[in-house]
């Protein structure tokens, strides 16, 4: 066989064997990507994996990211190599700037800590982890919509196609959950009267000036307690730490509760709580876990108990779900919708607290 063939073949031979090692690099970090979310989740939840749920939204919304990751890049790689080839060095430095910010929102979510302040009434250190996180997914999603791109349109118009491409993205995520959220506002309360339940877990909420009741945290614990009156429920567990200046908002629950015909031994109190994820595992670890609680009743507002139904599914708890009685204007309806759209969007990805 003459050297020049043999030299062509030696050629091709390698560039094959380079371009596959280029594939199977990229398949691997995109599984890295997905075990690094779902272990992260987890592993920042104190989660045993013997909760892990593949079918529960925010696992497969990861699988379906990171699967479609992978898929596009095998497809890209079959249709033309050498493109892909030359295009893996703007590859591999959007998915490690992805990659080094799903770290820190990572890190920052396990440290639960951050300025001790509130901002549009969400704590501070959770608004700069969903950052950080949303950084990171937008140069994965960045890199997944490029590579589409590079499929099916001309060159000359990649960036652009790119572009609409993540913002119909964004927005169709956005709007289904907004639509989710929505039909959750409409969900009657889930509990059986004719079972009552051993404990109704009071969610806490905004405490005003002079640490008094806000009228979201009044409004649940006057459903608490009309179900404690109605026989319902047997105790009332009341949930929430403090602003800085003020009680506890369990604290300042069992103070307007003593104001009502109870028993105050009927009351419990967890005043270290930051969030509603914190309830959620409280509810999990102390209720369930170490006091053996079975039949428990959460009460918060309508348009908050959608985001609480899958945080408690995520902790593989079955719980009754029961809302206030609160009635807000449309302007305040849409703002808090919106609230809960983006933190459940955040809570399915990436497992904010």
């Amino acid at each position: 066989m003459a050297p020049g063939i043999i030299k062509k073949i030696s050629e091709k031979a390698n560039n094959l064997l380079t371009g596959i090692f280029d594939l199977l690099v990229f398949v691997l970090l995109g599984a890295i990507d997905f075990l690094t979310l779902i272990l992260g989740k987890y592993i920042n939840h104190r989660l045993d994996f013997d909760d892990f749920n593949l079918w529960y939204m925010g696992n497969f919304l990861t699988l379906l990211f990171s699967s479609s990751f992978i898929l596009f890049l095998i497809i890209f790689w079959v249709k033309d190599r050498q493109e892909f080839t030359r295009k893996r060095m703007l590859l591999l430095i959007l998915w490690f700037l992805g990659f080094a910010f799903t770290i820190a929102g990572g890190y920052m979510n396990q440290s639960n800590s951050g300025i001790d302040i509130n901002l549009l009434d969400t704590p501070f250190y959770k608004l700069y982890t969903g950052v950080l996180f949303n950084i990171g997914f937008a140069f994965k999603a960045t890199l997944s919509a490029f590579v589409v791109i590079k499929i099916f349109s001309p060159k000359r118009w990649a960036v652009i196609y790119t572009g609409l491409l993540l913002l119909f993205c964004y927005l169709s995520v956005f709007l289904y959950t907004y639509i989710y959220v929505s039909e959750g506002v409409k969900t009657a309360s889930t509990y059986n009267e004719k079972n009552p339940a051993e404990v109704a877990v009071v969610l806490g909420a905004a405490v005003w000036k002079y640490n008094k009741p806000s009228t979201i945290l009044k409004m649940r614990i006057d459903k608490g307690l009309q179900l404690y009156s109605r026989g319902i429920v047997q105790k009332l567990q009341l949930t929430g730490s403090n602003a800085p200046g003020e009680l506890p908002e369990a604290d300042v629950a069992f103070y307007y509760l003593l104001q009502k015909r109870i028993n105050p031994a009927d009351i419990r109190i967890e005043s270290e709580s930051r969030s509603t994820l914190d309830q959620i595992s409280y509810i999990k670890n102390t209720l369930i876990q170490r006091n053996g609680f079975q039949k428990i009743i959460i009460v918060s507002d309508a348009f908050h108990l959608t985001r609480v139904k899958e945080m408690a599914e995520f902790y593989n708890l079955t719980v009754d779900l029961v809302k206030s009685d609160l009635v807000m204007s449309d302007e305040s309806v849409r703002y808090y919708k919106f609230r809960e759209v983006v933190g459940l969007i955040n809570f399915w990805m990436f497992g904010v607290k």
